[in-house]
This record gives structure tokens, C-alpha cells and sequence, in this order.
């Protein structure tokens, strides 16, 4: 996640005075995508959640307030619902 965002505030900077800085945005935008999403959900299901939970984040505030408490809680020991725990 650290590597995310300062790649997308180094690409910020160098494009905010470019005038195809928006096709390199949307770019690394659609190509974080799904790996962002993928480790959001592993990250729920390692916490035992379904990932449908992910729909709360829609909630202003709250839901993910809610969110980063999943993410954050350890991961249940040994096997769940979603398999046994990756390593």
C-alpha cells in the first residue's frame, strides 16, 4: 500500500502540469485496480468476513472506519470458512 500511494503522488506531481498527465493517471489507476481489490478481500476472508463487507466502505465515514478495523484485526488462527490462512 506504501508503494501505491507514493507512486500515485510521484505520478500526481509529474503530471499536474502535463497535458496527457490524466491518460497516465487513469492508467496506474486501472492497473492497481484489481490487485488492490484482491487483497482487500483475501484480507477479509483472512479475518473471517465475508467479502461483501467491502460494500460498507459506500457509507460515508463510517463505513470505512468499519473497514480499517477489519483490515487491522489479526486473522483467525488456522483454517475458516475461506480455506487455511496464506502465508
Amino acid at each position: 500500500m506504501l508503494f501505491t500511494y507514493i507512486v500515485g503522488f510521484i505520478i500526481s506531481l509529474f503530471t499536474s502540469s502535463m497535458d496527457g498527465g490524466t491518460y497516465i493517471t487513469l492508467i496506474w489507476t486501472l492497473a492497481i485496480f484489481l490487485p488492490l481489490f484482491g487483497l482487500y478481500f483475501r484480507r477479509l476472508h483472512d479475518a473471517d468476513h465475508s467479502a461483501w463487507w467491502l460494500l460498507i466502505g459506500l457509507v460515508p465515514l463510517v463505513g470505512q472506519i468499519v473497514l480499517i478495523v477489519f483490515w487491522a484485526t489479526k486473522g483467525t488462527p488456522g483454517d475458516n470458512k475461506y480455506g487455511p490462512p496464506v502465508i
